[in-house]
């Protein structure tokens, strides 16, 4: 009996094979088979266009396919390889190699498992293998990118550091220009006190001294007999006129500096303050302090508040028409405050901006930040004005 003749393909099947060889091709992949008991090694069309090779030629063996690999990377494929081998397992890596025909460098990304024949018992190992050049370059590409944009990202914030740091010492160096103008604000209008207090005895003590033996004089003269009657009545219109000069003069006194503020405290200076403002400038005002013994403060903080207070009322005598005006003195644990309040014309609170400087609240407000207090004003068209200091005062030792 004649042998039977080889079986011919199927031409169905072939067509497939073509089919999937031509897509490997186009996708620049390749598939293929290895015995490694034999070193014997198939593989698809793809493979020629994935290394490089010329057409017809193709791999025999893996170490034929090792010597493609580039050098840097040519041990650690070796072991990879070896490995599996030893172990039927698979690999999944990334390579690179140097194509023969050009020279250039290629990655290529490989997937392979050993599958093991049922018929011998033998294990084959299959394998995947596609060129990942233009992704590798494209990963290059971006990392060189982000280190670039690290790099400005660096350098930037080295910038914004050295901005910030300037920034910081300006602000520093701002905060102590303005610590050493409020000291030397403060320095002037302690000075300005010390000079109201020496103008203010020595107008009392000296001038006022004279003003006063002068009335008497004048006094002594009219009861004199001898006095001829013709001189007479210059003398009464002289005697007015030097009782006037006393009068004007204590009232310099007082708005230069009280002396009661110096030796009774500050609410016997404001309560005599508040009378005689009341009665100089014809406007109801009413004074009250805490009841029982009289406060006293210390001489800095009793000064800017009878300051303030004096500002406060010339502001009311000034623009606001009042007809009555109240003025307190409040003492708490912590805090004291001085409060004035008047029934006058008030005016809208979008003005208080524009009003400060006139009716002089940034005045207030600085002297009060001298010793760590401050000053509001609340007002309202027909409403009156409210203005209030709160200061701090020093924790018992």
């Amino acid at each position: 009996m004649s042998p039977r003749p080889p079986r011919e393909p199927d031409p169905a099947v072939r067509d497939v094979e073509e089919r999937v060889n031509a897509a490997l091709v186009a996708g620049r992949a390749a598939t293929w088979a290895w015995d490694p008991a034999a070193d014997r090694m198939t593989m698809s069309r793809g493979m020629e266009a994935l290394y490089g090779l010329n057409p017809g030629e193709s791999f025999r063996s893996v170490n034929q396919r090792l010597q493609l690999v580039h050098p840097e990377d040519r041990d650690a494929r070796r072991a990879l390889v070896e490995a599996a081998v030893r172990s039927h397992g698979g690999w999944h890596s990334e390579f690179r190699i140097v194509r023969p025909a050009d020279g250039k460098v290629a990655w290529i990304e490989e997937h392979a498992q050993a599958v093991r024949d049922p018929r011998t018992g033998e294990h084959e190992m299959l394998g995947v293998a596609w060129d990942i050049t233009e992704r590798k370059r494209g990963e290059e590409a971006l990392r060189r990118a982000r280190e670039e944009l690290e790099a400005r990202i660096e350098e930037r914030t080295r910038e914004l550091e050295q901005t910030n740091a300037s920034l910081r010492a300006e602000v520093a160096e701002r905060r102590r220009a303005e610590q050493a103008r409020h000291e030397l604000s403060r320095q002037l209008v302690n000075a300005q006190e010390d000079e109201r207090r020496r103008i203010a005895r020595e107008l009392h003590d000296d001038l006022g001294q004279l003003v006063s033996a002068l009335v008497l004089k004048i006094a002594m003269l009219k009861r004199d007999a001898s006095v001829p009657a013709e001189v007479r009545a210059p003398l009464e219109a002289l005697e007015d006129i030097a009782r006037e000069t006393d009068n004007v003069l204590d009232f310099a006194v007082w708005q230069l500096r009280p002396t009661a503020l110096d030796d009774l405290g500050l609410v016997a200076a404001l309560d005599d303050y508040v009378h005689n403002w009341s009665r100089h400038f014809g406007i109801d005002a009413r004074f009250a302090a805490p009841a029982g013994e009289a406060m006293r403060l210390d001489p800095e903080i009793e000064t800017v508040l009878y300051r303030i207070a004096q500002e406060a009322l010339n502001n009311v005598a000034k623009h606001a028409r009042a007809a009555h005006v109240e003025v307190r003195l409040e003492q708490g644990a912590t805090h004291a405050s001085l409060v004035v309040v008047d029934d006058g014309v008030g005016f809208h609170p979008g003005e208080v901006a524009r009003a400060a400087k006139g009716l002089g609240l940034r005045g207030m407000d600085e002297r009060a930040g001298f010793i760590g207090g401050g000053a509001r004003v609340d007002s309202a068209p027909g409403k009156g004005t409210r203005v209030q200091v709160d200061i701090p005062l020093p924790s018992p030792s």
